[in-house]
């Protein structure tokens, strides 16, 4: 079981429709606990395997991707807790932490937060305005730059085939650097670090 749906936007907190946070935990996490509760009766049978699609934002917050990256992070301690759960069963659970990949959740995540941002106040845009475009510039520059998807699939067909699955894979060098940065930077000196690559003020 390969559960790789998944949707994004971005938003400061504050202003972030509930309605809409809801739907991106429904798709990105609900949904995929909902498809995993009925595949595993399935997989019990033959000692299968289950690969999550993660991503960097799960170890890596930047500012104005909490709902994404909320999401994602609750979907690495749903996978850490289902692989000790399944283990008796044979089955092997991995979650592929994946940064930049040429995918159209790029556009669709820029077409669902202009809709979020078109929505607010004056008073909230002018808020947020300089520092949220800025976000949003540096991730379209991340989206140019992505790895295509097959090197994802080769990852992924790894995880599915090695006789014994690593717990997490990480795809692109950015996962790695951002890998690197989470285990061994003080969390001021990160957060510098982050707000100085998207170009604000640390």
């Amino acid at each position: 079981l390969v559960n790789n749906a998944g949707v994004g936007f971005t938003s400061p907190l504050e202003i972030v429709p509930l309605d809409r946070l809801r739907w991106l935990f429904e798709v990105n996490l609900f949904g995929l606990l909902a498809v995993t509760q009925v595949c595993l009766p399935y997989l019990r049978q033959q000692g299968g395997r289950i690969v999550n699609i993660s991503s960097t934002a799960s170890i890596v917050e930047a500012p104005f991707h909490g709902p994404y990256s909320s999401a994602k992070r609750g979907l690495n301690a749903l996978s850490e807790a289902l692989r000790l759960e399944v283990r008796p069963f044979g089955i092997q659970v991995s979650v592929i932490i994946c940064g930049s990949v040429k995918t159209p959740i790029w556009e669709t995540g820029g077409e669902n937060a202009g809709q979020i941002w078109a929505g607010q106040a004056e008073e909230k845009q002018q808020l947020y305005g300089l520092r949220y475009g800025q976000l949003v510039d540096y991730f379209q520059k991340m989206g140019q730059g992505g790895v295509p998807p097959e090197k994802a699939a080769q990852i992924i067909a790894a995880a599915l085939s090695s006789e014994r699955a690593k717990y997490r894979y990480y795809v692109g060098s950015d996962a790695q650097l951002f890998r690197l940065l989470n285990k061994i930077m003080p969390d001021r000196l990160r957060d510098w670090i982050i707000l100085r690559a998207i170009g604000m003020d640390a």
